[in-house]
């Protein structure tokens, strides 16, 4: 917390020493908590809460995102209904498309297919990025009704999926009477991935 505090001014060349530390050290802390067994994972979640600065929050779940646990995919839920601020919430989608924790996608997919803010449903589609267990929610998304920006990331998301079944999917959104815009997306996405 200390490489958080407010700074006196700082020159140039100490603000680039101080950003390279606080970039150090967060990456030495969400390794730490990454490798550590899941008895970790409530002391990580209480420090979260308990955080004054967004900034040590971010640092704190990037470590729950490297945790691979069903006990850090709860955390990230957990904390992703109980912040407010739209940045932490992305934040806690990010590290759940990140984690290999059993469970992680379930929150993507709900927020994909249910969520009411379309920002946070496209990151949550984009999170699915090529995630095999998740491609008939992932088609479920692009022929359904949510914004096309999201269909649109769900596509993508299909493609990286880079399985026969994937390519056979993305044929049938080619071929499918959705609008012209997802299937030519389709179309690229088929180019650029197989």
């Amino acid at each position: 917390r200390k490489l958080y505090e407010d700074q006196p001014w700082l020159t140039p060349e100490k603000t680039v020493e101080l950003r390279e530390r606080r970039k150090a050290a967060a990456e030495e802390l969400a390794r730490r908590i990454g490798n550590s067994g899941p008895e970790i994972v409530p002391q990580v979640h209480t420090a979260i809460r308990e955080a004054p600065r967004s900034r040590e929050k971010l640092v704190l779940m990037d470590g729950l995102g490297n945790h691979a646990s069903a006990e850090a995919v709860d955390a990230l839920e957990e904390v992703f209904t109980e912040e407010e601020l739209a940045r932490l919430k992305q934040e806690a989608l990010r590290q759940l498309g990140n984690s290999e924790g059993e469970g992680a996608n379930a929150l993507l997919i709900d927020q994909m297919l249910n969520g009411e803010d379309p920002e946070l449903a496209q990151m949550a589609a984009a999170m699915l990025h090529g995630e095999a267990g998740a491609l008939d929610s992932l088609l479920a998304c692009v022929y359904g009704g949510q914004a096309v920006e999201i269909r649109l990331e769900a596509v993508h998301s299909i493609g990286g999926i880079g399985t026969d079944e994937a390519h056979a999917a993305l044929d049938g959104v080619v071929s499918s009477d959705l609008e012209d815009r997802v299937k030519t997306y389709a179309e690229k996405e088929i180019e650029r991935s197989f």
